[in-house]
């Protein structure tokens, strides 16, 4: 009898080994699958970040594009005096733009290179834009740019020039990205 008693003591020993065993390797699999879980979600919500950063860079970029293409344009406009939007949402999303715009006096007019259109100047204007996303993204973007306008031009009169009312398009002679310079 003494030798069955060892081999069921024997056996109860290696199903408990075996129990230690098992649970160890359980255990060890739930953290590997939690830490899994835990890396996949901060991924995800990196991917998400980077996302939303970008569509607030994009909607600064439409405030840009506003505030160049603005009927409002003129040098009343100043520094200290700028024209501001209101904060307004890009057109199908649900992220935000806005943008401060005045005339750059240091710059002010200047005639064209080589005098390409007799009779106009250059008026130098400075646009600094805004665009939100959510959890918090956003871009701030600065761009200068000119109009062709004629000499001694006054915002909403042609200055009896003789040249069409329309406008010529502006240019774009800098811009910068905040926060990477």
């Amino acid at each position: 009898m003494t030798s069955h008693r060892r081999e069921r003591a024997s056996a109860r020993r290696a199903r408990g080994a075996a129990l230690v065993t098992t649970l160890a390797i359980l255990i060890v699999v739930t953290i590997l699958t939690v830490s899994a879980f835990v890396t996949a979600t901060w991924e995800a919500r990196m991917a998400q970040d980077f996302e939303y950063r970008d569509r607030a860079f994009i909607a600064a970029e439409y405030a840009l594009s506003q505030a160049v293409r603005s009927p409002s344009l003129a040098p009343t406009y100043t520094r200290a005096a700028p024209l501001l939007t209101s904060v307004a949402p890009v057109p199908g999303t649900s992220d935000e733009w806005a943008y401060r715009l005045y005339y750059d006096a240091g710059a002010g007019t200047s005639p064209l290179p080589g005098d390409e259109v007799p009779g106009m100047e250059a008026y130098h204007f400075v646009v600094e834009a805004v665009g939100r996303s959510r959890r918090g993204a956003e871009d701030e973007q600065v761009l200068g740019f000119y109009v062709l306008r004629p000499a001694g031009w006054v915002p909403g009169a042609c200055g009896g020039t003789g040249l069409p009312c329309a406008d010529p398009p502006p240019r774009r002679t800098w811009w910068r990205q905040k926060g990477l310079d």
